[in-house]
């Protein structure tokens, strides 16, 4: 099985080829950003569907292209974070020190912060 190093690599070495990240490398990070949001609303479109599936292969086939998709995010972040000069590693370590002391409560299916 790949590892999600390897995996990241993978896709930097893709950006680099398709000229979005690297030494030729065309894409800002305003650009970079908008097609991450775009694809955050393909994966909700698609967590929709799955959620309101009337039927097991209906959930399953939504389930499958919600997964695709929330990879697609994270590409475009894997990118982003390469144009940006800093790692996945890096700022998922600093969330997690943002975070990991959090308090707050569940409401309507999310979890909202003490201020």
């Amino acid at each position: 099985m790949t590892t999600l190093e390897e995996l990241i690599q993978n896709v930097q070495a893709w950006g680099d080829e398709k000229n979005i990240t690297g030494p030729h490398g065309k894409a800002t990070i305003l650009g970079q950003l908008k097609k991450t949001q775009e694809e955050l609303t393909e994966t909700r479109d698609e967590a929709v569907i799955m959620l309101n599936a009337k039927h097991q292969e209906a959930y399953n086939e939504a389930r499958e292209r919600f997964k695709v998709e929330l990879g697609d995010q994270l590409v475009t972040l894997i990118l982003l974070a390469k144009l940006s000069g800093v790692t996945i590693a890096e700022c998922l370590s600093l969330a997690h020190e943002k975070i990991k002391d959090r308090t707050g409560v569940m409401k309507d299916g999310v979890f909202v912060k003490d201020k």
